[in-house]
């Protein structure tokens, strides 16, 4: 919560599980998709949006090297 896209792209390629690779295409926010957003239209992760990813499987996210 509170990070920017590129942040959170960072985040998963940091912390990236080679076995399940996530990769971060979209945020949903309310009835909003918002796919590869430009800077002006995603400012940051609010507590109710949803990350849209392409992963081989649901990817456990609690663990991005500590961080939120």
């Amino acid at each position: 919560i509170g990070k920017s896209f590129r942040e959170i792209t960072e985040l998963l390629n940091r912390y990236r599980n080679h076995e399940n690779p996530a990769i971060l295409i979209g945020i949903k926010r309310d009835q909003r998709v918002i796919l590869n957003p430009r800077e002006d239209e995603f400012d940051q992760l609010w507590q109710d949006d949803l990350l849209i990813l392409i992963a081989f499987d649901i990817p456990d996210l609690k663990n991005l090297g500590g961080e939120s």
